[in-house]
């Protein structure tokens, strides 16, 4: 097997955030990146190029839209011999441990299981109307509660009233999942997976996720071992432009009004547990710049 951790990501016009996402990885263990670009226009290959040259990521021409699940249905079916764990992100997350800045060694405390499933912690504009010049991971430091919720299509608990706000789950319940490449081999969504031996996807603490809708939201959010910071808005110009989109994984456009008042909800807590890893990050890319 040629990599212990690997990660697969599909992305569209992402060029300007390319290279701090895969110096971030890279500083924290990740070994090789399979990449699906679909349809970019910004010239991403200006970037990826050193990467490519290096053998550290694998990249795929994806044109098809909406594409997201069968790119990480196309990475499970052929990548699964070359690495023990693959894990399934967008270029806007950041899944790191605040215990071990080496996430392999993290990894290594649930090898028994056929995938662990790290939880989001929402990051909103943080006071940026515009791109800043600095790092998203250090640019970007006030987030949601982790009770935070709203009132979102598939996030009512099972037997919940829709009309209550309070039954839904909450907002950083949401996974990312990372898994045992050998042992996943049906994508659910883009956050959740099925395996081979009917198993189930943990959380960090070692208890399944069992109850939720498609396995894809734990009962509690937890983020003392691992989390994603999710920096789903960045500024609130970036933000706009990403509205007027369409998501990766449905299709769908964007519900302008709610998504703003989402956004506004995300900035409510000071949050720096990502900065020692940042700082490193930003190190190496002003020794690249």
């Amino acid at each position: 097997m040629a990599h212990y951790l690997s990660v697969c990501a599909i992305f569209k016009d992402e060029a300007p955030y390319l290279a701090e996402w895969l110096t971030f990885y890279d500083t924290i263990g990740v070994d090789h990146f399979y990449l699906y670009d679909n349809s970019s226009t910004d010239r991403p290959d200006l970037v990826l190029k050193p990467w490519l040259d290096r053998g550290k990521v694998t990249l795929h021409p994806w044109a098809q839209n909406p594409g997201q699940l069968r790119a990480y249905g196309h990475c499970l079916s052929y990548r699964w011999r070359q690495t023990r764990w693959l894990m399934f992100v967008d270029l806007d997350e950041f899944l790191f441990s605040p215990v071990d800045p080496h996430l392999p060694a993290v990894l290594t405390r649930y090898e028994r299981f056929p995938g662990v499933g790290a939880n989001w912690v929402m990051f909103g504009s943080s006071g940026h109307g515009t791109k800043p010049d600095a790092p998203v991971t250090l640019a970007y430091t006030r987030r949601a509660g982790l009770q935070f919720r709203m009132a979102e299509r598939g996030m009512v608990r099972p037997g919940g009233d829709p009309a209550e706000v309070m039954d839904y789950y909450p907002q950083s319940c949401h996974i990312k999942t990372i898994v045992d490449a050998g042992r996943a081999n049906t994508v659910l969504t883009p956050h959740s997976f099925g395996y081979r031996d009917g198993a189930l996807t943990v959380d960090e603490t070692g208890k399944p996720i069992a109850s939720a809708p498609l396995y894809a939201l734990t009962e509690e959010p937890r983020i003392e071992v691992l989390r994603v910071n999710h920096y789903f808005s960045k500024s609130l110009t970036e933000y706009r432009a990403k509205l007027s989109r369409r998501r990766a994984d449905s299709g769908e456009g964007y519900p302008v009004d709610w998504m703003l008042l989402k956004e506004q909800r995300c900035n409510a807590l000071p949050d720096e547990t990502i900065l020692p890893i940042a700082r490193r990050v930003a190190e190496r890319l002003a020794g690249d710049a």
